[in-house]
């Protein structure tokens, strides 16, 4: 299990991953899931469910929910 900290470009926390094997979770600031990868079917998933994309964009997933809380 590892985190990584998300960093906008003001050098700003604005959330992190969590990699837990199979799967890696995506977290906001205040530390609520907003999605996860699946590394077996090889897709990121939002917190509802609906498919992000294709591949591991955790990563992106926390800048696109850090726009739409502002």
């Amino acid at each position: 299990m590892s985190t990584n900290n998300v960093y906008n470009g003001n050098n700003q926390r604005i959330g992190y991953t969590k990699n837990m094997g199979s799967t890696v979770y995506a977290h906001n600031s205040n530390g609520r899931n907003i999605g996860y990868y699946s590394k077996s079917a090889n897709a990121t998933f939002d917190n509802n469910g609906k498919r992000f994309g294709i591949g591991n964009l955790t990563d992106a997933l926390v800048f696109s929910n850090s726009k739409k809380t502002r």
